[in-house]
């Protein structure tokens, strides 16, 4: 009695084919406890034998009566072993970059990603006609070939449809999201071939190290330096310019006869630094609106609007030098004023 079997590791293969297409009557198929067989005649599936053994005769597979050929008990069947661990995990990874365009830093950005899935033989006669074909061995490696294209088709096209929404450095936050976009869309794709999908993961999708990319990356690197360095002058700048003014009250508050004596009259505190401006102008002018001074062209001024001023002339100079000093008001308006105070004379 002729046996048939497999002895192929169940690492090594995912279907393999018994080489001769007529077993004899009364041959015997064993199954191991990881395979299945399938017959098949004229390409169509007649049974599936679980592990086991099984010896070709009517009597214990009734089907094959149909299949016996005139008075020579031999049977025209294909014998197919299966490797039951067909239900296994596959790495993938994109072989080509993903080309994008960033929205955001209108710049173009190569990606690329990788992670896994599972496939199982769903429905054998279509996975044996539609990929195994006319091979008589089939691997799972070969399988991982077979199906890495439609892998890559629709993830890049998922990842590019969503990085059109948004940063495309966050797209690993949405790998889920993708993940489960690219699933429905492979599902029918593994159906037709007699698979199903079982989970798919993205595990990573990230920009690939190129020196636009590095560029890039310095550039951002360099605008967040910038801006924390502008912060930080500007906080400094701030502190200083309240410490200078509350450092000049205290100092004119100190000073009896200068130009504190017209701060006090004003009923100016030390964190009173809103009023200087007003209070400025009345040193150099009598009654002057502040507006009408800063906006005037100086030669429009006349020194009649100066004669009432009761200081004389190098008084309010000299109080306007203590104000310049003090970083009070500017270099142009110490000159401003100086020349309508001269003018007077």
């Amino acid at each position: 009695m002729a046996v048939i079997k497999c002895s192929l590791d169940p690492k090594s293969f995912l279907v393999w084919k018994y080489k001769d297409e007529n077993p004899r009557f009364g041959s015997q198929i064993i199954v191991s406890q990881t395979q299945q067989v399938a017959l098949l005649a004229s390409g169509k599936l007649v049974s599936i034998l679980d592990p086991g053994a099984h010896t070709l005769e009517t009597a214990n597979i009734p089907v094959l009566e149909n299949y016996i050929q005139d008075k020579k008990r031999a049977f025209p069947f294909e014998i197919w072993f299966l490797n039951k661990i067909a239900f296994t995990e596959f790495k993938w990874g994109t072989r080509s970059p993903i080309n994008i365009f960033d929205p955001q830093t209108q710049l173009p950005i190569r990606l690329g990603s990788y992670g896994s899935y599972k496939a199982q033989i769903n429905d054998v006669q279509a996975f044996l006609l539609q990929i195994v074909g006319v091979r008589t061995e089939y691997s799972l490696t070969s399988l991982k070939e077979f199906l890495l294209p439609h892998i890559e088709r629709d993830t890049k096209s998922a990842i590019a449809e969503e990085s059109a929404q948004g940063n495309v450095f966050g797209l690993t936050a949405k790998a889920k999201k993708i993940s489960e976009k690219i699933k429905i869309n492979l599902n029918e794709t593994f159906k037709s071939y007699g698979l199903i999908l079982g989970d798919f993961y993205i595990q990573d999708i990230s920009p690939i190290e190129d020196e636009q990319l590095v560029t890039y990356k310095n550039a951002i690197a360099e605008g967040a330096k910038i801006r924390v360095k502008g912060k930080a002058i500007q906080e400094t700048e701030a502190g200083y310019r309240a410490e200078r003014t509350y450092n000049t009250l205290d100092k004119l508050a100190e000073n009896e006869g200068s130009t504190s004596s017209a701060f006090t009259g004003a009923g100016i505190g030390l964190g009173a630094g809103l009023g200087l401006g007003s209070k400025f102008m009345d040193l150099t002018t009598n009654n002057v609106n502040t507006n009408s001074v800063t906006n005037s062209n100086p030669s429009t001024i006349t020194n009649q609007e100066f004669t009432t001023n009761k200081k004389s002339p190098s008084e309010r100079i000299k109080e306007l030098k203590e104000l310049f000093q003090n970083d009070l008001i500017s270099k142009d308006e110490f000159d401003l004023k100086k020349k309508l105070i001269i003018d007077e004379l």
